[in-house]
C-alpha cells in the first residue's frame, strides 16, 4: 500500500509541476547483444524536464528507465531536482524507485561537471552519482564520463563520434566499461551505433544500436 501511495504521489507531483510549458522531453531506445555472455538486452529511457524562471539553473526532472536483460525486466523511476551553480557545474538530489522482483527505494546525490564548446561542437561531461539504497542499506558510486565531437553538415544535420566510460563501485565489486561509436543527428532525431567493452569484473564485448528523440 505504501508503494502504491508513493507512486501515485510521484504522478500527481509530476503532472502539477509539468502542467505549465515549456518542458523538454527526450526518449531514447537502444538494443544490443553481448557476444561474450550470448545475451540480448534492450533499454528505453524517457525524461521530462522543466526549468524554472524563479531561480536560474533550477530544473526538475522525471525519468523512467526500463531495462530488459534476458530473461529479466527491471524498471527505475526517478524524480530529480538539480541546480546549476556555474556554467560547468551542477548539483542535484533524486529519490528513486527500483522495480524488479521486489520494489526498493533509494536516494541519489548527483554532482555534474561539464562544458559545451559550441564553436568546435565538442562536449564533455563528468557525472558523479552517490546512491544509497534504503532496503539494502548499501551505498553505490557511479561515475560516467562522456565525450562527444560533432561535425556539422548543415543547419539540421551533423555526424560525429562519442566515447563514454562508466565506473560503478559497490561494496561487493567494481565494474568498468567503455562505449564508443558514430552518431548521426538530424533536427530532433539521432541514431547511433556503439561498440561496448566491459573491462571489469570480466572482459566482455557487445554491440548496440540506438535511436533518440528530443523535443
Amino acid at each position: 500500500m505504501k508503494i502504491k501511495l508513493l507512486l501515485i504521489s510521484f504522478c500527481i507531483v509530476s503532472i502539477y509541476l509539468f502542467a505549465e510549458l515549456p518542458v523538454s522531453i527526450s526518449i531514447e531506445t537502444k538494443g544490443g547483444y553481448n557476444a561474450t555472455d550470448k545475451m540480448a538486452y534492450a533499454e528505453n529511457e524517457a525524461v521530462i524536464e522543466k526549468e524554472f524562471d524563479v531561480l536560474k539553473g533550477l530544473t526538475l526532472g522525471f525519468e523512467n528507465l526500463v531495462v530488459y536483460e534476458h530473461p529479466d525486466l527491471s524498471d527505475e523511476v526517478t524524480l530529480g531536482l538539480s541546480l546549476g551553480l556555474l556554467d560547468f557545474l551542477s548539483i542535484g538530489v533524486a529519490p528513486k524507485l527500483f522495480i524488479a522482483d521486489s520494489v526498493t527505494f533509494g536516494l541519489d546525490g548527483i554532482l555534474t561537471i561539464g562544458y559545451e564548446f559550441e564553436k568546435i561542437s565538442f562536449n564533455i561531461e563528468d557525472e558523479n552519482e552517490f546512491l544509497y539504497n534504503f532496503n539494502d542499506k548499501a551505498f553505490e558510486y557511479v561515475n560516467t564520463l562522456g565525450i562527444e565531437k560533432m561535425f556539422e553538415i548543415n543547419e539540421k544535420m551533423g555526424i560525429g563520434i562519442g566515447l563514454e566510460n562508466e565506473l560503478v563501485i559497490t561494496k561487493e565489486e567494481i565494474s568498468d566499461g567503455l562505449l564508443i561509436g558514430p552518431k548521426l543527428n538530424y533536427d530532433f532525431f539521432s541514431v547511433y551505433i556503439n561498440y561496448a567493452l566491459g573491462i571489469t569484473p570480466e572482459v566482455s564485448h557487445s554491440a548496440e544500436l540506438g535511436v533518440a528523440f528530443e523535443f
